[in-house]
């Protein structure tokens, strides 16, 4: 998921065990609603999502965020900033 550079974080990620489940198709609902939920449970679910949304990551399932959810985020960041 990326480049570790400065993600010590990225290790502790309960991802690790099936990271494709964390990239499904885009008409894969039941493996996105199975990889956020294993992200709810996430020790790193935190710094995983922030980094998600800073970088921006475009695909895949990110600190039990979808690509639109954290696409909404960043709008909404940038238009109470």
């Amino acid at each position: 998921m990326g480049d570790n550079a400065g993600q010590s974080w990225h290790a502790g990620g309960l991802c690790r065990t099936n990271p494709d489940l964390f990239f499904p198709e885009t008409r894969e609902r039941t493996k996105s609603a199975q990889a956020v939920s294993i992200c709810m449970t996430c020790p790193v679910r935190t710094p995983c999502r922030d980094h998600a949304i800073r970088k921006p990551e475009r695909f895949g399932i990110w600190g039990g965020t979808t690509p639109t959810e954290r696409s909404r985020i960043r709008r909404q960041s940038s238009t109470a900033a």
